[in-house]
């Protein structure tokens, strides 16, 4: 299977030269955090997105729930507000962990569903494996409307992990997903180029299918509208209209008859 090596970054590492880091490493692709709750955007997102645009390369963008609103619609919004000429270029992700966790399966759906409705998008859903197994058959409204699964799960929650991994370790059920599209596997990553420590991600597919899943979906086309046609006449009205026919005939004969016969009695007095 094809497979993508990626970095997931912040204002964490505000100073990050993302040419530097491409150049000296076997980096595909980079997903930055671009929004927090209602009230958060990093200041350093823009200026990565628009490198990873210049130089063509696949990138994502995603927004951290806070859980803190009445409403999930409410961060949804916010997020497409401050990122609307990002989607249908980059990928959109929901970053769910930390307390917003406790706002359960149905606040994620919300969110994901928002997002959709307004960008014509559908986000990644970045959880770790123990929320996945918490919210179990929660999940299956999320799972049955095509969202994907961004999994963080790590071998080692200090160790260090020098450079990118073909087959990063992964255990554990993320039922109900029937399968991990992209893998966050370390947050001690070292790599070529960056002091401090960077999120280590392998994505599952080629860099078409990243692409696609920036991708807004086209609505169905409406049905085309019916061309009227005349109601046909049933057969039986035009039974009834043939009877007609040869009834009036019948009796226009009947009177000629009647009126040639008066005329023949005139005559004969």
């Amino acid at each position: 299977m094809a497979t993508l090596n990626a970095i997931d970054i912040s204002s964490h590492q505000t100073g990050l030269n993302l040419e530097t880091l491409f150049a000296r490493n076997p980096l595909h692709a980079v997903i930055v955090k671009a929004t927090q709750g209602t009230s958060y955007v990093n200041p350093v997102c823009d200026p990565w997105v628009q490198w990873l645009i210049k130089n063509n390369k696949p990138w994502g963008f995603y927004h951290y729930m806070s859980g803190s609103q009445a409403s999930a619609k409410a961060e949804a919004q916010y997020f497409y507000k401050h990122c609307v000429n990002y989607f249908g270029a980059g990928v959109p992700v929901c970053d769910l962990e930390g307390s917003a966790i406790n706002r359960g399966p149905e606040y994620l759906k919300e969110f994901l569903d928002e997002v959709y409705a307004l960008s014509g998008v559908k986000p990644m859903v970045y959880m770790q494996l123990s929320a996945v197994q918490s919210y179990k058959d929660g999940l299956l409204p999320t799972v049955n409307s095509g969202y994907k699964l961004w999994l963080a799960q790590y071998a080692s929650a200090t160790a260090k992990v020098y450079g990118f991994k073909e087959k990063p370790w992964q255990s554990g059920s993320v039922y109900p997903f029937d399968k991990i599209q992209m893998h966050q596997y370390s947050d001690h990553g070292v790599l070529d180029g960056w002091s401090g420590d960077l999120d280590l991600d392998i994505f599952y597919g080629d860099e078409n299918d990243f692409r696609q899943l920036a991708k807004k979906e086209l609505p169905p086309a409406p049905d085309p509208e019916p061309t009227p046609e005349p109601d046909p006449t049933p057969e039986e009205d035009w039974l009834q209209i043939w009877i007609d026919f040869e009834q009036a005939e019948a009796s226009r004969h009947l009177a000629k008859a009647a009126e040639l016969k008066a005329q023949k009695e005139a005559r004969k007095r």
